[in-house]
């Protein structure tokens, strides 16, 4: 179901969740729903879910309409490298890539690479290319537009249930503790699996994505007001 369609009472929390995709994006919109929220819709019908930035495009106008119905909104995001390689891992690459339009100046060309081929695009033009970063700055810019108040969160602050993901359970309105998303065998693993790229492409993307791993460290825990109507 969509939230937005049976969002009736004010008195019902309800939450607007985002993400980059392949960062725990949808294990959060669960657990939120298990824990009573509504929140958009988690197959991304009602195509909020990976919103390039809280200035929807012209032709998402009905997304506007539901953007206003929620209370609050978190943003979740997650090691852009991790993220990319799930795709691959499973996949998703062909999918992603057109469903999710983070990173106009990259596109569908991405399509015509190869993992390998994607790493080496990567280390040659020194930039995070799926979009993550250029999704994150336009949500950190913009998010003042929005008629909530947006928290920012690395999706592995939440499984490690540190001070971050205790200032998310303030802003939530929850019990400390309550918050709680068991982590799936396969993600447990992710770090093997990954190990489909060599040491040394891993070692070149770390080092272009040095500058970009500094600033989501210093957006864990962000929280973005909305601002109030003059």
């Amino acid at each position: 179901m969509d939230a937005y369609r049976y969002h009736r009472s004010k008195d019902i929390s309800s939450v607007l969740i985002v993400g980059h995709g392949g960062g725990g994006t949808t294990a959060f919109l669960k657990a939120m729903q298990n824990l009573g929220f509504l929140t958009n819709s988690e197959k991304d019908f009602d195509t909020l879910k990976h919103a390039p930035s809280p200035t929807v495009e012209k032709h998402r106008l009905e997304s506007r309409e539901m953007i206003a119905q929620f209370s609050k909104a978190v943003f979740i995001f997650n090691d852009p490298l991790h993220a990319t390689l799930s795709f691959y891992r499973r996949n998703f690459t062909d999918q992603c890539f057109k469903l999710f339009p983070n990173n106009p100046a990259f596109g569908e060309s991405c399509l015509d690479y190869s993992l390998s081929g994607y790493m080496q695009k990567v280390a040659s033009e020194k930039r995070e290319l799926y979009g993550i970063e250029h999704q994150m700055r336009a949500w950190t810019s913009t998010a003042q537009v929005l008629p909530m108040d947006t928290f920012f969160v690395n999706f592995k602050s939440i499984l490690k249930a540190n001070k971050i993901a205790n200032k998310l359970e303030d802003f939530l309105d929850l019990k400390q503790g309550s918050l709680y998303i068991p982590l799936r065998k396969e993600r447990a693993t992710e770090e093997e699996n990954d190990l489909s790229i060599s040491k040394d492409e891993y070692a070149v993307v770390q080092h272009v994505y040095h500058k970009l791993y500094s600033w989501m460290n210093q957006a864990d825990g962000l929280v973005i007001k909305a601002q109030k109507p003059k």
